[in-house]
């Protein structure tokens, strides 16, 4: 398996009332900025609602200070009382909705957090489809942007079924749809295998555990002062899961990329479209 060079690094900053550490802190800024020629963008986690912007603001200023872009994103979060400065700082602000979001509030959002220098996307992880589809008929008339995942606790064939109608939406709206599916391009052209963790590869935690992405709890035994970002990277590279049991051809598992590491079974992807 090929990876992409680490140009997208992650960082949980705020994680359910604890903010980053100090030290965590000071280290990943001394890191990148011995590596800031070769990271493209820092994304940025908020998980949970955060009340107290300051620190954020300061650190997101500091990043933006090297010329790095950023991305910020807010997972599980239920406070919309963004602040106001962040939008300005930033070039792409992503947040996650919840099956039972008013969808009056994606258009709320969008106006009050876009500007003509970002982007404003909004994550679905997809439970049940037809709770995601009149969110989808919102992009009809606005110019929202939509990462689409789904839950790894769907079965196979609803897996099978959301990758159909995604891949349906994504050929109508193709600038307004990322999708985050991992075989589903095998079956699906317009779904190429994508996972976050294939495009990171590498993220800090608030104390400086080094993961896949943001999503990943496995203790992979890393961490931020271990090393600079580069020896990390092809530590945590030679760990990651590849599928033993693939009978797909090359060029299907190019399309395939053998899944997310987190949902990975027994080295096999959980809904591996050769499985049954």
């Amino acid at each position: 398996m090929k990876y992409r060079r680490l140009s997208i690094l992650e960082i949980v900053y705020f994680n359910e009332d604890i903010f980053v550490d100090e030290d965590v802190e000071a280290c990943f800024l001394r890191r990148l900025d011995a590596s800031r020629h070769e990271i493209l963008c820092v994304s940025i986690v908020v998980i949970g609602d955060i009340l107290e912007f300051n620190r954020l603001l300061c650190f997101i200023k500091r990043i933006k200070s090297a010329g790095i872009a950023i991305s910020l994103t807010f997972y599980n979060c239920r406070n919309y009382n963004f602040h106001k400065s962040l939008k300005s700082e930033v070039g792409q602000i992503r947040i996650s909705i919840e099956d039972d979001t008013d969808s009056c509030i994606l258009r709320e959002l969008y106006m009050q957090l876009k500007t003509p220098l970002n982007n404003v996307i909004f994550l679905f992880e997809i439970t049940r489809l037809d709770r995601f589809i009149p969110f989808a008929g919102l992009l009809e008339e606005n110019q929202f942007i939509y990462n689409i995942s789904y839950s790894s606790s769907i079965s196979y064939d609803s897996y099978w079924e959301l990758a159909k109608y995604v891949s349906e939406l994504k050929k109508r709206y193709p600038l307004k749809i990322i999708q985050e599916f991992t075989c589903a391009g095998v079956k699906f052209n317009n779904l190429k295998g994508v996972c976050p963790a294939k495009t990171s590869l590498m993220c800090i935690d608030v104390n400086g555990s080094i993961m896949y992405c943001f999503r990943d709890c496995y203790n992979h035994n890393l961490n931020i002062f271990d090393g600079g970002f580069d020896e990390l990277f092809d530590k945590l590279g030679k760990n990651f899961a590849k599928c033993s049991t693939r009978r797909c051809n090359e060029l299907e598992y190019e399309k395939c990329y053998d899944g997310c590491p987190l949902n990975m079974k027994c080295s096999t992807n959980h809904f591996c479209l050769y499985k049954k």
